[in-house]
């Protein structure tokens, strides 16, 4: 492949295990001159969720064939179409609510041209795996249409390459997405849960340069946190996190945090605690690991005050 030019921008994710105090990093580093954010809860998930950008290394590159790499195609378009539009009445509708072309300008025309980088040929023909997956319903329409010859025939999308090949067209396509955020002059550019805290090393060789910091917490701490979640707001998004009691959620614990891989200059993993009980220390930690120490902590306490984090940790002897 060709060379070419690569960013000045570096892109930072913030990435935890829910309720781990993810977010008291990410309102930290929204405090520094040349950080670029959206809000704290808009999540970047085009590369983790099913038909992301890793399922399709792993289709096209890692383990291929022609049906995987083909459905892998089509199953990212539609991830494109369901996760874009901006907040037109229409995208309110008939997509997801993501927004990703309100806060990305471009993101489907971008996503579409990166798609098209990918497929070496496409043709019409009898191919019966977009089926699987499908509703009972959505088959038995299908083979009733394809009876009376009203069902046209399915698209083929031929695509293999080199990991080498894929990561360049891949970098290609996330520096035309932040190119807008690039001509503003931000050096970072600050995501939420983009990258897994299980691998975030195959999320961080997608970009020209990446960062990723991992926030981790005491687990009777987490445990406390998502009952009372559910308790304070009403809300059910704790249940995820304690499963249907403590052996579920010790059994989480371990699972999620099992095989990591850790030993890379582009990954820094950290506590809640460390920032609320040691927050200078933590703070000479972070920029260092950025390269940040240049930077004008301009907003100082104005998203993240250790004091009011504090009131979030309950100490050992109160678990």
């Amino acid at each position: 492949m060709s060379q070419y030019a690569k960013p000045s921008f570096c892109v930072v994710d913030i990435s935890g295990y829910s309720f781990t105090g993810k977010s008291a990093f990410f309102d930290l580093l929204c405090e520094f001159d040349g950080f670029f954010h959206h809000s704290k809860e808009f999540e970047f998930d085009l590369l983790r969720v099913r038909g992301g950008i890793l399922d399709l290394k792993f289709a096209l590159v890692d383990s291929w064939s022609p049906i995987r790499s083909s459905e892998a195609i089509m199953a990212f378009y539609h991830l494109i179409t369901t996760i874009g539009g901006n907040k037109s009445t229409y995208s309110r509708l008939f997509r997801s609510g993501a927004h990703y072309d309100h806060y990305f300008p471009g993101f489907t025309e971008i996503s579409l041209k990166f798609i098209d980088s990918l497929v070496c040929a496409k043709w019409n023909c009898e191919w019966p795996y977009p089926l699987y997956g499908k509703s009972k319903w959505h088959i038995c329409f299908t083979k009733a249409m394809q009876k009376i010859g009203c069902m046209r025939e399915n698209q083929f999308f031929l695509s293999r390459m080199t990991a080498e090949e894929f990561y360049v067209r891949t970098r290609l396509y996330f520096n035309e997405l932040f190119r807008g955020l690039e001509k503003k002059s931000y050096s970072k550019i600050l995501l939420s849960n983009a990258f897994e805290p299980f691998a975030p090393l195959q999320s961080v060789a997608l970009f020209d340069h990446a960062k990723s910091i991992i926030v981790d917490r005491d687990p009777r701490d987490i445990y406390l946190s998502a009952l009372m979640a559910g308790r304070i707001a009403g809300s059910k998004v704790g249940q995820a996190v304690t499963g249907g009691g403590v052996q579920t959620f010790i059994d989480r614990f371990r699972i999620y945090r099992s095989k990591m891989d850790d030993q890379n200059p582009n990954i820094y993993r950290t506590n809640f605690e460390s920032l609320v009980l040691n927050y200078d220390e933590e703070l000479l930690r972070i920029r260092h690991f950025l390269g940040t120490e240049n930077l004008t902590h301009s907003q100082k306490g104005a998203y993240f005050s250790p004091n009011e984090s504090d009131k979030k940790y309950w100490p050992m002897e109160n678990a």
